[in-house]
């Protein structure tokens, strides 16, 4: 039986044009991906397509039958509850921030000889998934939804968590076009480093978040192996720098974030034991405003944010391939880049950063596959008079399936963070996870 998750996924992909719901990458790897913290994806991955053709009218019933036991309905609206109970701990040589998750290293000046482990559920999540009729006035495209929540909010104690809404979005789907009005992953950089890690790279080489936004998407079947794909979004003007600090007024900008992306996608989208290339380039540009009440007082001080991203998914073989991406722009604290560092204080300036991060993933065996790869955020010196100015991390894990729904994880992890004033943070970090689907 297929999972809850894997079900939905089939269903909103429209079995053989349309990419997935997820933002631009319509073709999920293997099982043993599904553990891996995924920001630009799905927290279950669909399953490697079987060796066996089916066609798209048989698959799209057995999925229908499987999801139509598994749901209630509400007049015309099908709704389909899903989960993952997710469990990790982890030890680290050198004081990780934060500790439950590792965004980077502590410097062994504030730090010095200070190891660190944790013991984490959090990263549970729970949400609710929605299909409705066809809209006449839009051809009959389907419309559909999700509501997805963890436990990674603010919280005072670790074992007193706090709600973080991650997706809650409306969208009008077929297999040519997707209409999106809601908070869900950014169009830009959509593929997600396969670590165990709940942040899966984020201030460490893996550009974009999630945020609330309009969007559009087309796709253009050129043929049965070949797919273009264009993306754009108005989103929401998110500020993170010194939005506590009483000397500074952060503020959005006059308009929203723009994104844009697009994809080419070639090779058998069905019919096929190894999923199709996927190569997009993408972008987004926006405005924030600044006032600065301590001495020297500045205020109305305009800040761009803009970014160019390339993002590539290749497999080579059913059970070999290699993903990357790569991102350079300025000011991208609000899209996880810079190492969470958009203005620098001191020069009032944004900082420009360049990064990104590559994988490479083997199926040793039907149910346990390997991920090891690198990935690399570094803002520009020039730019700062303080702060951190280097972060790389070096992985490797092993993801086994138990189950269709029960997978476990371990990985071993190299991370060095450099800082302007400060001595190097270096640690290994070792990590486990157990992740249970329903």
């Amino acid at each position: 039986m297929f999972t809850l998750v894997a079900l939905t996924a089939l269903l909103a992909a429209q079995i053989d044009v349309a990419p997935s719901t997820e933002p631009g990458v319509g073709y999920a790897t293997t099982d043993s991906n599904a553990l891996v913290a995924a920001p630009q994806s799905n927290a279950a991955i669909a399953s490697t397509p079987s060796p066996e053709y089916l066609t798209r009218d048989e698959v799209k019933a057995e999925v229908q039958a499987e999801v139509k036991k598994l749901s209630w309905t509400k007049g015309d609206m099908r709704i389909v509850p899903y989960g993952t109970a997710w469990g990790s701990m982890s030890c680290d040589s050198q004081r990780a921030k934060i500790g439950d998750y590792c965004l980077w290293i502590e410097s062994q000046t504030t730090h010095p000889n200070e190891p660190d482990s944790s013991v984490d559920a959090k990263s549970t999540r729970i949400g609710l998934d929605f299909f409705g009729p066809g809209i006449p006035c839009l051809d009959d495209a389907k419309i559909g939804g999700k509501v997805e929540v963890d436990f990674q909010g603010i919280f005072v104690t670790r074992n007193k968590p706090g709600l973080l809404l991650r997706h809650a979005y409306v969208e009008a789907k077929d297999d040519e076009f997707r209409l999106l009005v809601g908070q869900t992953w950014d169009v830009i950089s959509p593929l997600g480093i396969p670590t165990l890690n709940y942040t899966a790279g984020s201030a460490v080489g893996n550009l974009a978040y999630r945020r609330a936004q309009f969007r559009a998407e087309r796709y253009w079947a050129i043929s049965d192996t070949s797919l273009f794909t264009l993306q754009g979004s108005l989103n929401a003007n998110v500020v993170t720098d010194y939005v506590s600090d009483t000397t500074v007024s952060a503020d959005v900008g006059p308009y929203p974030d723009i994104q844009t992306r697009a994809a080419i996608t070639l090779g058998p989208r069905t019919g096929c034991d190894v999923p199709p290339i996927t190569f997009g380039i993408g972008g987004h540009y926006g405005e924030q405003d600044y006032d600065f009440r301590s001495s020297p007082i500045e205020l109305d001080v305009e800040c761009h944010t803009w970014s160019v991203c390339a993002d590539l998914y290749m497999p080579v073989t059913a059970r070999l391939g290699f993903q990357a991406e790569f991102f350079t722009g300025y000011n991208l604290s609000n899209y996880m880049g810079g190492i969470l560092q958009g203005i620098d204080r001191a020069t009032r300036q944004g900082i420009h950063a360049t990064g990104g991060w590559c994988d490479i993933w083997y199926k040793w065996r039907p149910n346990l596959c390997s991920h090891t790869g690198y990935a690399i955020d570094d803002p520009d010196d020039r730019d700062m008079s303080s702060g951190r100015t280097y972060n790389q991390m070096i992985f490797t894990n092993l993801i086994y399936d138990a189950t269709k729904n029960l997978q476990v994880g371990v990985e071993l992890d190299v991370w060095k963070t450099r800082y302007m004033t400060l001595e190097p943070g270096e640690a290994v970090r070792v990590e486990c996870a157990v992740k249970y689907t329903f």
